[in-house]
């Protein structure tokens, strides 16, 4: 087996056993809230809620998942904004992109990880 390879269930057929089995993809499904993913995807894909959430116009951030952002990711982690200083955007290449696009120029040097994001390089 590859050192650097992830270990798969195939790699290990008795995975469940293991106090710690860190296996790709497989987890211990007792501990997964299952009635309340249902019921969250239940309403999220609901016919009317598909509706309001598709019609935007597409040219401003939803104000309520910036208002999840701001009220319940990045205060657990001590940051703390006003929904204006908020950018989501389509994904992280978009936001390297537009980051790369503020900080860098032709003038300046800019160093990567190694290793890294190959797309940013």
């Amino acid at each position: 087996m590859d050192i650097g390879a992830p270990v798969t269930a195939q790699d290990s057929p008795h995975w469940n056993q293991y106090p710690y089995p860190f296996i790709d993809g497989k987890f211990d499904a007792t501990l997964f809230p299952l009635a309340e993913w249902r019921e969250a995807s239940r309403l999220a894909l609901s016919v009317a809620d598909v509706r309001n959430w598709s019609a935007g116009s597409g040219d401003a951030d939803d104000p309520m998942l910036v208002d999840e952002i701001r009220g319940k990711i990045l205060t657990r982690r001590g940051i703390q904004v006003r929904s204006d200083e908020i950018l989501v955007t389509m994904g992280a290449q978009n936001s390297l992109y537009l980051i790369s696009q503020v900080l860098a120029d032709r003038g300046v040097t800019v160093a990567i990880e190694e290793p890294g994001n190959s797309e940013m390089r």
